[in-house]
């Protein structure tokens, strides 16, 4: 009963705080916002923090049905994802196998290492990046600097205590994309509609402490539009609006290439670093389920959200 009145406790903590936002920035009545909310809960089947992102204060009716909710796309993902083979995906491993002559660098795992190829790796190299074989490379990856360490000893325990036990030598990124940060993430979400593969939305992603910033990416254009955003959908405060991704037309067709190999899985998020010399290194496979940050209205033509798409695909 205490646990109830807890999550009760919450949810109107943070309902308030929404509609403080809102009036904040708009000066919508509490009033209107608090049954405007409800309504577009039980209509559309809306969290308060999606009608804040997707800017439902701001949108018709007409628009407000073209966005995917929390709740709709549980029913999407099941159409276009297979619980009996999703475990190439999220098994790194697995996934690292699978997706072997698409790797083009030299993935370790220091469980099959001894301590003197770790420590050759280490010493050669300088600096390495160290993954889990269970969890996303953006969610659990970390860069280890041998400097920072007594001794290639202490990187190991690390790593090993961390139970990231998937190495690398460190990426040498494309030096423009190091004008945001020393390791950008460029995601691309492919799906398979019929004879054809649709690239229905892209993304880079970096850390910045412990927060993930996400930028949106036209996908025709090829480069940033809008501002960055952090976790909860709040303005970022660097801009890089209209700023080109290097070689990006190259990991739209690797991307094409890599859901051809995998159409039993209709829909998938890939990751990739741009290296130097337009070497494009692949880094992961995910679920997608960063549909709410796409929807962002200034991401959109017209505020239009996806399930007019969807519908088509399923």
């Amino acid at each position: 009963m205490e646990e109830s009145f807890e999550k009760i406790k919450i949810i109107i903590k943070n309902l308030n705080k929404t509609m403080k936002y809102i009036h904040k920035k708009e000066g919508y009545l509490y009033t209107f916002l608090f049954f405007d909310i409800i309504w577009c809960y039980i209509r559309y089947g809306i969290t308060y923090n999606e009608y804040r992102i997707f800017e439902f204060y701001n949108l018709d009716s007409d628009r407000r049905k073209t966005y995917i909710s929390k709740r709709k796309y549980k029913k999407i993902r099941k159409k276009l994802v297979s619980d009996e083979i999703i475990n190439v995906i999220e098994d790194k491993e697995l996934f690292l196998r699978r997706f072997k002559d698409y790797i083009n660098y030299d993935l370790r795992d220091i469980n099959n290492m001894s301590f003197k190829d770790f420590e050759n790796l280490a010493i050669s190299n300088k600096k390495v990046i160290a993954r889990s074989p269970n969890n996303s490379f953006l969610s659990s990856y970390k860069k280890y600097d041998i400097k920072d360490y007594r001794s290639p000893a202490f990187v190991l325990d690390d790593i090993k205590n961390k139970k990231l036990f998937i190495v690398s030598k460190d990426f040498k990124q494309n030096k423009k994309l190091s004008e945001i940060d020393d390791l950008v993430i460029v995601n691309i979400v492919s799906v398979v509609n019929g004879n054809n593969i649709d690239l229905v939305s892209s993304s880079i992603k970096f850390k910045d402490d412990n927060k993930i910033i996400s930028g949106n990416i036209n996908i025709k254009k090829n480069y940033i539009t809008g501002h960055l955003k952090d976790m909860n959908g709040h303005d970022y405060d660097r801009i890089y609006n209209e700023f080109e991704i290097p070689y990006f037309n190259k990991v739209k067709d690797l991307c094409t290439c890599l859901a051809r190999e995998l159409e039993e899985i209709r829909q998938v998020e890939w990751s990739f670093i741009i290296g130097e010399d337009e070497k494009i290194y692949l880094i992961d496979a995910n679920v997608w389920n960063d549909y709410i940050f796409s929807q962002t209205p200034e991401f959109l033509k017209n505020k239009i959200g996806l399930m007019a798409y969807y519908k088509k695909v399923i």
